[in-house]
């Protein structure tokens, strides 16, 4: 045999046992969790639960993480006596994906609502790093399921670092999840509902994201994703089959003032025409859910609470129209998570400085959820219309005779000085405030203005803006 050949022969063996040896490393790791993929998995795990234990005729609401940030499914579920489901999760998830998992919870008579993002029809791209780290760890059978084509490009397509991850991960037990941040924490209600958005919430990090957040310019290419809207043409047709109403609404998003230009009306309004062709019925204004920044969380489709009542707001006005009337159904017993618990005493302003994240609750201690102050904290609130404005705060003094003063823009509401006890110290304010933002400063240190360190230890710090009732 000549050496050509031979050479040829021997790198011939060494590919095909590299490719054995990675085939063989990707079956190995197949269905190993990781931790990146621990968000989106607690996020499908929920919201099909809460969808599969409805009773009944329901209405299932389906997009990204723009539906787990944006809509009330309880208060929906109240207001049409329809039991809604708060389905969305997270944009990383091919649409395809979204919609297998969605007909194995539809029965005839419930109704959909699609909420998708607008970057579902710039694009039929469906591998990504996030969504092929999430699906071979969390769902493998899935991963089973699928054609050998998709199999291929998923094992060529994912690199040898992500194989090793939870082979290493695994070494090292796991950190417990903070129960205050949306991406962390996981309790949601019957309905599917997160409420974790809130405002309190908000890290420097999540502000700053939210300031720099772009226009979603892929609303100009809503006609590239063809596959997407086939497969939103073979899911209206399947559900017709199955006695399933389908409907679609825009998904609210950050106003910009590019939205106004001529193009990107033209190209909103092409939206009911391809909805339309692929056999459903697109309801609502998407200008009328373009929203202030001051109404989102963290991204230009992630809103805050204030937010989600407004889309909520304008879901509820397209959707009664289309739905039947039912009678009056039982309300579902909604267990508190660490998070209500949090907002009946933590509510209506943004952290800006000075203000640890909340810990607790600690029976043991008999404390409830709390958080320390420094020396100077500040909060921002925002504030629909003028009035009467309340501000309730309780804390510990950490010193003997402490004084704390509190101001509204500057202007001081309250000074008294606080002895130190096992008791919690409870103020109740009530001032005027114009519309717009404003800023709370607590100080509780006549030598210090610094906004690190730990000087009060704060159960609540709730403000209610004129006329308004915080929920």
């Amino acid at each position: 045999m000549s050496k050509p050949v031979v050479y040829l022969l021997s790198v011939l063996c060494s590919f095909v046992t590299l490719i054995a040896l990675w085939c063989g490393l990707f079956v190995f790791q197949l269905g190993l969790p990781t931790k990146h993929s621990y968000w989106t998995n607690a996020l499908v795990i929920n919201k099909i639960l809460a969808a599969h234990k409805a009773d009944g005729e329901k209405m299932v609401f389906v997009a990204g993480s723009s539906g787990n940030f944006n809509i009330d499914a309880e208060r929906i579920s109240k207001e049409t006596n329809i039991r809604s489901v708060n389905l969305g999760t997270h944009a990383i998830l091919p649409l395809e994906y979204m919609i297998d998992h969605t007909k194995k919870e539809l029965h005839s008579g419930d109704t959909v609502v699609l909420a998708l993002e607008y970057l579902y029809f710039a694009s039929d791209e469906r591998l990504s790093d996030a969504y092929i780290d999430y699906l071979i760890s969390r769902d493998p059978e899935y991963f089973k399921n699928l054609p050998l084509s998709d199999k291929v490009d998923m094992m060529s397509y994912v690199s040898l670092k992500r194989l090793l991850t939870p082979i290493r991960e695994s070494f090292f037990p796991s950190e417990p999840s903070y129960a205050f941040n949306v991406y962390s924490e996981f309790f949601y209600s019957p309905y599917g509902d997160s409420h974790s958005n809130n405002m309190i919430f908000l890290s420097k990090e999540m502000r700053d994201q939210r300031s720099t957040a772009p226009p979603e310019y892929r609303i100009l290419s809503n006609t590239a994703a063809k596959n997407n809207w086939a497969l939103l043409k073979d899911f209206a047709g399947w559900c017709k089959k199955n006695n399933i109403s389908v409907l679609a609404v825009p998904p609210a998003t950050m106003k910009f003032e590019i939205y106004d230009q001529p193009n990107y009306h033209s190209a909103l309004a092409n939206l009911k025409v391809l909805y339309s062709r692929a056999g459903i019925a697109f309801i609502g204004n998407p200008y009328e859910v373009m929203l202030d920044s001051n109404l989102f969380f963290d991204t230009n489709y992630h809103t805050n609470q204030m937010g989600k009542s407004t889309y909520t707001n304008a879901l509820i006005g397209w959707l009664k129209p289309y739905l039947k009337l039912q009678s009056v159904r039982t309300p579902i017993i909604v267990d508190e998570t660490p998070v209500d618990q949090a907002l009946h005493n933590f509510n209506g302003w943004m952290p800006v400085s000075g203000l640890r994240t909340l810990e607790g609750p600690y029976p043991d201690h008999k404390l409830p959820v709390v958080a320390w102050g420094a020396p100077q904290t500040k909060l921002e609130v925002i504030t629909a219309k003028s009035g009467i404005a309340k501000l309730k705060i309780e804390f510990l003094a950490n010193l003997e005779d402490q004084p704390v003063t509190v101001l509204i823009d500057d202007v001081q509401v309250f000074s008294k000085k606080i002895t130190k006890s096992l008791n919690f110290e409870s103020v109740d304010l009530s001032f005027p405030m114009e519309k717009g933002k404003h800023v709370i400063t607590i100080n509780s240190s006549d030598m210090s203005s610094s906004d690190t360190g730990i000087s009060l230890l704060y159960k609540t710090i709730f403000f209610t803006p004129p006329n308004i009732t915080t929920q």
